[in-house]
């Protein structure tokens, strides 16, 4: 192979599937609603956008229909305390009807995308893919609160990580799953 066609191949492999552009995914109805932080420099901002700009026109439509049914939180790095409103999400999922119907202790909430200031201290694909991963969850309509049974949890967990390898986002996640590999390998030594 010469040189310019292996140049040519391994640049287009590393080019993401972008379906839309940035301005189009800022006016998507799931995005949050007070828009991206103008600081776009914050990693957590511009991985929203990533997988706002990469993800297929079917996953977009899924999560415009649950726009009500989750809030964003994505506290500023400086933020040391704040007092934060959370309006009650309406969200009609079987799952989390059967959930308040079978427990007394679970009753109306919100469900919260938090997205830590933790991530700006990560990679940019973890930061992705943690992104991508919380979404996931939304589209599979897992329960946020509630799950009594481990085998329930890594049930979803696995689930979400399928749909998010389904949707293109592998490569983070695998870094994702190496760091966690790494704080377990650390956490025991």
């Amino acid at each position: 192979m010469s040189k310019k066609s292996h140049r040519q191949k391994t640049s287009s492999q590393k080019k993401a599937p972008y379906i839309r552009t940035v301005t189009k995914a800022m006016e998507l109805d799931w995005m949050p609603h007070w828009g991206i932080s103008p600081d776009l420099y914050q990693k957590r901002n511009a991985a929203v956008l990533e997988v706002a700009c990469r993800l297929s026109d079917d996953v977009v439509e899924t999560l415009d229909s649950k726009t009500d049914s989750f809030y964003w939180f994505i506290p500023q790095v400086g933020n040391l305390a704040g007092l934060f409103p959370f309006p009650i999400t309406h969200d009609d999922s079987e799952e989390e009807a059967e959930l308040e119907a079978e427990s007394p202790f679970v009753e109306r909430y919100s469900k919260v995308l938090y997205l830590s200031p933790n991530l700006e201290r990560t990679s940019f694909a973890i930061a992705v893919a943690s992104v991508a991963h919380e979404l996931a969850h939304l589209v599979l309509d897992h329960p946020t609160a509630g799950v009594s049974k481990r085998d329930s949890y890594w049930a979803n967990e696995k689930a979400a990580w399928e749909l998010v390898d389904s949707w293109g986002f592998g490569p983070e996640a695998k870094k994702h799953a190496n760091l966690y590999k790494r704080r377990e390998r650390d956490a025991k030594s």
